[in-house]
């Protein structure tokens, strides 16, 4: 009887155990609060979960996480139909209040309007990869927000 409760601990630590560790890579963690401040129409990089304050506007931008990668690896000799994106959900907090967006790297679709600004995604690194998987935490993405 000793083994079976053993056994079964052991089996319910371990499914335990992954699943905390299942969940955390598909829920992004809360937005930190603006880690500085960039000049209206300046380009500029964040990491996910990383925000900042634009001066001279009302904005302050968090990108939130990548939502898809679907981009052509740049390390092989293929030839890809397609040139795929990547999407990325932000946050944008204004004197209105916060809206949550997607935005992603494919003509019309790299821009988005928030009030009086416009939020243009300019790049994404790095690159897609055919044999490695890019971990959350080493994307960064280039914007430039603009008045409209």
């Amino acid at each position: 009887m000793h083994r079976h409760q053993c056994g079964s601990r052991l089996f319910f630590s371990a499914a335990l155990l992954f699943a905390c560790s299942a969940s955390s890579k598909e829920v992004p963690s809360l937005p930190s609060a603006p880690s500085g401040s960039v000049a209206l129409g300046s380009t500029f990089s964040l990491a996910p979960n990383e925000s900042t304050l634009i001066n001279q506007s009302a904005i302050a931008l968090t990108f939130v996480k990548v939502s898809g990668d679907s981009r052509c690896p740049t390390d092989m000799a293929i030839q890809c139909v397609w040139a795929g994106s990547v999407q990325l959900g932000l946050s944008v907090k204004t004197t209105d209040g916060r809206q949550d967006v997607v935005i992603e790297t494919q003509p019309l679709k790299d821009m988005i309007t928030v009030d009086r600004y416009v939020i243009q995604l300019v790049a994404v690194a790095p690159g897609k990869r055919t044999t490695d998987s890019i971990p959350m935490a080493n994307y960064r993405a280039t914007f430039r927000v603009t008045k409209r």
